[in-house]
C-alpha cells in the first residue's frame, strides 16, 4: 500500500506561498461565500496569526543575515507548521471540503477505494539455520526468490512446528503454531533436545488475515 506524501512543502519559500494560499482560499469560503460553516472564525483568525508569526521570522532571512536569524526562523516554522497541520486535520480533510478543494490547497486526497487484498497465491520456502547451539532459526521467503522481503499483499507468516518422533502426514499434526510479521523466527531448545528432529511448515497471509497454501513439511536437526 503506497504511503501518502507529506503535503507540507519543504522549501521555506514554497511553504510560505502555500500557507498564504490556504488562508486566502479558506477565508473566501468561510467569510465571503459562507460555504464552510464548520470552520469557526476564531480558528481562521488563529491560522492568520500563525502566518504572521512565521513571516516575522522568515522575512529577515530573505536577505543576507546572521545565523541566529536562521535559528529563529526554523523555530518559528516548527511551531507554526504544527498549527497549520492541526488546522488541516481538523477542518480540511472531511466534508464539506471536497477533493477538488484539497487538490487546490495541495493536500492529500483521501483514498476511499479499498486497496485490493488478494489471498496469497504463492507458497513459502523455509531456510533452517542451525549455526547456534540449541537454536533453530527459520527464515521464510517466496519460493524461488533470492530475497526475504515479503511478496506483494503479504502481511505476515503462519508457522507450524513440532519436535515429534515420526514425520507428520499433514501440517495440522504439528503441535505448535505461531504467527509473525517479520523474519526470522528463533526457536530455542534445551540440551536434552539436541539431536532431535524438528518439523515445520509455513504459509503467507494478507492484511485481511486470509491465508494462502502451506509449504511442504520440512525438517532440521536441533544443534
Amino acid at each position: 500500500m503506497a504511503m501518502a506524501r507529506d503535503y507540507v512543502p519543504r522549501r521555506d519559500m514554497d511553504f510560505n506561498n502555500w500557507f498564504i494560499n490556504m488562508i486566502d482560499y479558506t477565508h473566501k469560503l468561510v467569510v465571503d461565500d459562507k460555504v464552510w460553516e464548520h470552520i469557526p472564525d476564531e480558528a481562521l483568525q488563529n491560522l492568520e496569526r500563525s502566518h504572521d508569526d512565521w513571516f516575522i521570522y522568515y522575512q529577515p532571512t530573505l536577505a543576507p543575515h546572521i545565523p541566529n536569524l536562521t535559528i529563529a526562523k526554523n523555530e518559528a516554522r516548527k511551531r507554526n507548521e504544527k498549527i497549520v497541520r492541526d488546522f488541516v486535520q481538523r477542518y480540511l480533510m472531511w466534508p464539506p471540503v471536497t477533493d477538488a478543494d484539497r487538490g487546490y490547497l495541495g493536500l492529500n486526497i483521501r483514498d476511499v477505494i479499498p486497496t485490493p487484498q488478494p489471498v496469497p497465491s504463492t507458497v513459502p520456502e523455509i531456510e533452517a539455520i542451525t549455526s547456534r547451539i540449541r537454536r533453530v532459526t527459520l527464515r521464510i521467503r517466496e519460493f524461488g526468490s533470492t530475497s526475504y522481503s515479503k511478496p506483494d499483499y503479504v502481511s505476515g507468516y503462519d508457522i507450524c512446528w513440532g519436535v515429534v518422533d515420526a514425520r507428520p502426514t499433514k501440517v495440522e499434526d504439528l503441535p505448535n503454531k505461531v504467527s509473525i510479521s517479520a523474519n526470522p523466527l528463533d526457536l530455542d531448545f534445551q540440551d536434552t533436545d539436541r539431536g532431535k528432529k524438528i518439523y515445520f511448515a509455513a504459509r503467507f497471509y494478507n492484511y485481511k488475515r486470509e491465508a494462502g497454501l502451506w509449504s511442504d513439511l520440512e525438517s532440521a536437526f536441533i544443534p
